[in-house]
């Protein structure tokens, strides 16, 4: 028998940890982890539900990675990475050495295990270009603070992401799930606390038809390509954005599931970058008297908008500089009125 001494806190701390280890050696017990060297001693545990691998071994032992999961009975079974980096920033990019091509992990389930919990930031390309897992956990990650450029960018397979374990995140670098044409739906809610959005924010993702931007009320500035070749959105509100005083070039561009488009929100915006909502070939209508403030136009403005069939350009009256392209291949306009801004065409 064991005697304890402690506060009641302490106490509790340590039943606690005991009751999770007790719990892992469980799962241990019932066979539902094994590693690659249990399989080579035993090939009957390849029916176990997680096939654990240390981070800091995954790179040269994919090959056996693969194998186990190329088996039936291992079809949506998990891969289960221990990280083994002393942290704080965790660095995990296995595809970086594959010279460009994508990188097939085997697993249809991806998940993280920090033993240390000393993880708090996630390096640049994260799973950049790993394919073949259609779901991730991210829960062992959620001492996270801030994420680096092109986080899980090219995964193309994932269809289903929770972000929740992210709440503490306060920056998210470029490239934020970029090239993920399979996510069907995305709940931003844990990225809440973000004040800024970088380039190509959750360009190409095709397979999303709706996006609540709520949780991005805090946001003044939007980096290039936000949204951009989203082509499956069928609507989305721009409200939460109205504090946003900045955009980038391409802003909705190719976004051609959109029909309709209010542009209130944007009425602190005083000037509009190149390739603002170019070839949105869906939009019928557009209102611009929100872009009453600007002063400046890029080039490809609306390029591309096929179904417009009016615009009324008196709203841009205050602008002195319009790039060039304007209105280009706007096919529905049959006879556009330029007046308002006919002195800065060329």
């Amino acid at each position: 028998n064991w005697r304890i001494f402690g506060t009641d806190a302490q106490i509790q701390a340590l039943k606690d940890t005991l009751a999770a280890k007790i719990e892992d050696l469980h799962h241990f017990i019932q066979g539902q982890y094994v590693t690659l060297d249990d399989v080579a001693k035993n090939p009957a545990l390849t029916k176990n539900t997680y096939l654990v691998v240390r981070q800091d071994e995954l790179e040269h032992r994919l090959a056996q990675v693969r194998e186990y999961f190329a088996q039936t009975a291992n079809a949506k079974k998990t891969l289960l990475v221990e990280i083994t980096q002393a942290g704080p920033s965790l660095s995990f990019n296995p595809a970086h050495n594959m010279q460009g091509n994508p990188l097939m992990l085997g697993a249809q389930s991806l998940a993280f295990v920090d033993p240390k919990q000393n993880i708090t930031a996630i390096g640049d390309k994260f799973l950049y270009d790993c394919i073949g897992f259609t779901a991730l956990d991210l829960t062992p990650l959620s001492n996270i603070t801030s994420i680096g450029g092109s986080f899980l960018s090219g995964c193309l397979d994932l269809t289903a992401l929770d972000l929740t374990p992210l709440s503490n995140v306060t920056s998210v670098g470029g490239r934020f799930l970029y090239r993920c044409r399979n996510l069907a739906e995305l709940d931003l809610t844990p990225l809440s606390k973000l004040t800024s959005i970088e380039r190509d924010f959750l360009a190409q993702c095709e397979g999303l038809t709706a996006l609540d931007l709520r949780p991005l009320s805090n946001v003044a500035s939007v980096g290039s390509g936000f949204l951009f070749d989203c082509s499956g959105l069928e609507k989305l509100d721009l409200s939460p954005l109205s504090n946003v005083t900045s955009i980038g070039s391409g802003f909705l561009g190719s976004c051609r599931g959109l029909t309709a488009l209010d542009l209130a929100p944007l009425s602190k915006l005083t000037s509009v970058e190149d390739l603002f909502l170019c070839f949105c070939s869906g939009l019928t209508a557009l209102e611009l008297a929100p872009l009453s403030n600007v002063t400046s136009v890029g080039s490809d403005f609306l390029v591309g908008c096929t179904g417009l069939t009016a615009l009324d350009l008196r709203p841009l009256s205050n602008v002195t500089s319009i790039g060039d392209r304007f209105l280009y291949e706007c096919r529905g306009l049959t006879a556009p009125d330029l007046t308002p801004v006919q002195a800065l065409l060329s």
